[in-house]
């Protein structure tokens, strides 16, 4: 038997996670359990639940770091490319910051995730994009929005 959380949490989420059966948590936001009714909370509780009994959580974390492989080995590609450009000076990229285009866009994003509109939340919250700052950052891929923009701005 799973051990069972609740966070609080406007989010409407749910998660399972554990090294194997035997030691697996599955938690709950006060989101979902103020939005969704019993029914529907236990269709949730089944469907992690199902994640632990498939040893989903082992699969997937193996996934993640193959694709965490792949994705260090392309920004790796992408940012000799960014900087041969930027050193040879050519006159198309001469005039804007490549650090400046990616500050732009993290502000940009930074916005749109501070929003609460039903519109744009879910978005978002589907990627884990969030100025929040709470004990799940650490299980995040990206540091907090506020992070990345100052370190790039620091390195321009």
């Amino acid at each position: 038997m799973p051990e069972v959380g609740i966070y609080n949490s406007p989010e409407v989420n749910a998660f399972a996670t554990g090294a194997g059966k035997n030691s697996s948590l599955v938690a709950f936001s006060t989101g979902i359990l103020h939005r969704m009714n019993r029914d529907e909370v236990e269709g949730v509780i089944g469907h992690e639940i199902a994640h632990i009994a498939n040893g989903d959580m082992v699969t997937m974390t193996l996934i993640q770091g193959v694709l965490n492989t792949f994705v260090i080995f392309f920004a790796r590609l992408a940012a000799y490319a960014v900087a041969s450009m930027t050193r040879r000076g050519d006159s198309e990229n001469s005039n804007v910051s490549p650090l400046a285009k990616m500050i732009a866009a993290l502000r940009r994003l930074q916005e749109n995730a501070e929003r609460t509109d039903e519109e744009t939340a879910p978005q978002l919250a589907a990627f884990k994009i969030s100025s929040r700052k709470s004990f799940l950052n650490l299980f995040t891929t990206h540091p907090p929005l506020e992070e990345r923009i100052r370190r790039l701005s620091e390195s321009i």
